[in-house]
């Protein structure tokens, strides 16, 4: 009788945890997956699952900043940017691909590209981030955590996909070619 309710709650976190860790661990692997198939390259790939690890990294630590706790209702926020991430990235990677086979450098392809997908994931990320951040509008706490979770991921998706992948894809060209 004494404590039972708390074995009770640390069983669940524990559970949420398990879950939660094996749920990225899936999607980090998943995504491996398609990235060596789109990439076509180790390099390309190792820079994608790197950027993709940097989501949850970033979503989870502001929460632990804000002191906002991990629940059943919020741990799915990660997935749900990681899985916009996928999405950013693979029409990114895409998108260099045909440039760089249209005779582009590796940088000029990058640029190219991201002009060139700019404004969808930007309307993307502002469409998901203001109908999860409705959330933050709710009386329920843990309601409220999960939407700011999603548009605090969902904005970093967005910026990895923009400036960080491409700058870390294309590090190593702009030395070779006296870009950096």
């Amino acid at each position: 009788m004494v404590g039972g309710f708390y074995d009770l709650q640390g069983q669940l976190g524990q559970l949420i945890a398990r879950s939660f860790l094996k749920g990225l661990a899936g999607l980090i692997l998943f995504f491996l997956l398609i990235g060596a198939l789109v990439s076509r390259s180790v390099r390309m790939t190792t820079t994608m699952v790197a950027c993709l690890l940097g989501i949850p990294l970033f979503t989870l630590g502001m929460m632990g900043h804000l002191n906002m706790p991990m629940d059943i209702i919020a741990s799915p926020a990660a997935n749900i940017s990681i899985a916009l991430g996928i999405d950013f990235m693979i029409h990114l990677m895409t998108r260099v691909r045909r440039f760089r086979m249209q005779g582009d450098t590796p940088w000029h392809a990058w640029v190219k590209a991201r002009l060139d997908i700019l404004q969808p994931i930007l309307s993307s990320m502002v469409i998901i981030a203001a109908g999860f951040g409705i959330f933050c509008l709710s009386s329920f706490p843990p309601t409220q955590r999960f939407g700011t979770a999603v548009v605090l991921g969902t904005t970093m998706v967005a910026l990895i996909s923009i400036v960080i992948l491409p700058f870390g894809a294309t590090a190593e060209f702009g030395k070779k070619e006296g870009l950096s």
